[in-house]
């Protein structure tokens, strides 16, 4: 919740704006601890400590390092982001305490000890993967569009206003590509949907463009008015004649798939 405000803030650019929604979050995480406190009937009814919450620790542990790895993905190259889930897999076993290095620790079910070793095993099989990809000793396959992972600049061009109103009137499609770095799911589109080779081979004949709103300007602020864009990403469709395809505007991940589909529907109108 706090990133998305963050994010919103970022992108409002409003000091009025950002110091309310951010006050109003702070009320909002404030004012159950305040019922807690004036309530001695509630306080009442809540669940007594105990080992639950030391299960509840774990999964809640879990959870944070899902997330920690989601936005890691962002920051690292794809091989060195799969050698830390890598690393992060043979440590696990050993910060749950399933395996401990004390001779007279506690004895586990044998189940527990066969889920320990599955993970030491995957985080073993991603690190010598990624080492070996990243040392140039993975596959020897030839390098063709099909299998690397493209880069867009060569497919997508930055967004320009005589550019991009040239292009509506060439009688192709056209597609335009609102991201920003800071957002997730822009992030995956390039990655997985628009790096596809059978994306990339269907797009050939359209005119592709991408406008970075990260930083935001006027320009960003006119088009977010003129085609109502709300948040990030947003993909907007123009047919061969030039008019949006309102039904086909995307506001979110969508795998490659999918997006074929979408590609198809906009090719038939």
């Amino acid at each position: 919740m706090l990133v998305g405000i963050l994010s919103l803030v970022a992108t409002q650019k409003s000091y009025v704006t950002g110091f309310a929604l951010l006050l109003s979050y702070s009320w909002g995480l404030g004012l159950i601890l305040v019922l807690i406190a004036i309530s001695t009937s509630f306080v009442k009814h809540l669940p007594r400590s105990g080992m639950w919450m030391e299960k509840l620790k774990y999964v809640l542990g879990l959870l944070v390092m899902g997330a920690f790895y989601y936005y890691l993905n962002l920051l690292l190259p794809r091989n060195a982001w799969i050698l830390s889930i890598g690393a992060g897999l043979i440590l696990l076993p050993f910060l749950l305490r399933l395996l401990t290095f004390e001779k007279d620790g506690p004895r586990r079910h044998p189940l527990t000890y066969g889920i320990a070793v599955i993970l030491l095993i995957m985080g073993a099989a991603l690190v010598f993967e990624s080492t070996r990809n990243m040392l140039g000793m993975g596959s020897s396959d030839p390098v063709t569009k099909e299998n690397v992972s493209p880069n867009l600049e060569k497919f997508w061009q930055p967004y320009e206003e005589k550019a991009f109103q040239a292009a509506l009137k060439s009688g192709k499609p056209t597609l335009l590509d609102f991201y920003a770095d800071w957002c997730a799911a822009c992030h995956e589109l390039a990655d997985q949907t628009f790096s596809d080779a059978k994306v990339l081979q269907k797009t050939t004949e359209m005119n592709l463009f991408r406008f970075d709103g990260t930083k935001g300007s006027t320009l960003f602020d006119e088009l977010k008015m003129k085609y109502q864009i709300v948040g990030l990403p947003t993909v907007l469709m123009f047919d061969r004649r030039g008019a949006l395809a309102s039904d086909l505007v995307l506001n979110e991940f969508e795998n490659a798939e999918k997006f074929m589909l979408r590609l198809k529907a906009l090719e038939g109108k």
